[in-house]
């Protein structure tokens, strides 16, 4: 992967063409979705402002349509990010990006922001279901990974001096490309269909519930290419018209 590029929760910016569903379970109603232009699917915060210790979720990897050329999309679990002045994240998914030549690729990867994302040395094809997790506790950081149609597995635990463990999410998104003076750009788009996030599983407070928990504030947050990134973020729009909206 390009060092400069990141998958990046600090500020929300991207497109998408497809449907998000973040989980098989009723999905929560808040009054309104929050409105990005990177990132759909579903954040959820304790009601009693308990840090997460833990995140878990399942998908499917999704085919995807290069027709129309260049396109980058990644999904994931994480914990935190998402508080505007936030400065860390940690995070394990796939990806499905579009070569100039129409060809798909799909891999894995973690990522503890601020440090770059790291390749994983898994197979990862359309169909295969993926089973991920991200536990914290204190300053170490595990980051594990499951192909359960191969039966690859990763897990590695890391030290991360100070893990935002504010918030857990369920996430498509739209990775963005940075310069060296930190002003980001999304990349477009792969157009991969829909993504069924399952099994949706945080840990606050040593409470376990879904996303559906009567323990946590639920955010649905629907991707709108034009929509504001967080103020002073240095993201811009990338024109796109195409959104996606979780069900």
């Amino acid at each position: 992967m390009n060092a400069s590029r990141v998958i990046s929760a600090l500020a929300l910016a991207g497109t998408l063409s497809a449907a998000f569903t973040a989980s098989a379970a009723a999905a929560p109603a808040p009054s309104s979705p929050v409105v990005t232009a990177n990132w759909s699917g579903y954040s959820v915060k304790s009601k009693d402002n308990e840090p997460f210790s833990s995140v878990s979720g399942s998908w499917t990897e999704p085919s995807t349509n290069c027709a129309a050329g260049d396109g980058y999309g990644s999904f994931w679990v994480g914990l935190g990010g998402t508080q505007q002045r936030s400065q860390a994240l940690e995070q394990v998914g796939t990806s499905a990006d579009c070569g100039s030549d129409g060809s798909a690729s799909h891999f894995a990867w973690y990522e503890l922001l601020p440090a770059a994302p790291v390749h994983l040395d898994m197979s990862i094809s359309p169909g295969d279901h993926i089973s991920a997790r991200v536990p914290v506790r204190g300053t170490a950081v595990t980051v594990s990974l499951t192909n359960r149609s191969t039966g690859a597995s990763f897990a590695k635990t890391l030290e991360m001096n100070h893990p935002d463990t504010s918030t857990a999410e369920w996430i498509a998104e739209a990775p963005s490309t940075c310069d060296g003076s930190g002003s980001c750009q999304p990349l477009p788009l792969s157009d991969f269909g829909t993504v069924d996030f399952t099994h949706t599983s945080a840990t606050a407070g040593g409470h376990t519930g879904a996303i559906t928990d009567a323990a946590w504030s639920a955010q649905r947050i629907r991707l709108d290419p034009a929509a504001s990134s967080y103020a002073g973020a240095g993201f811009v729009s990338t024109g796109a018209v195409a959104g996606a909206t979780p069900s």
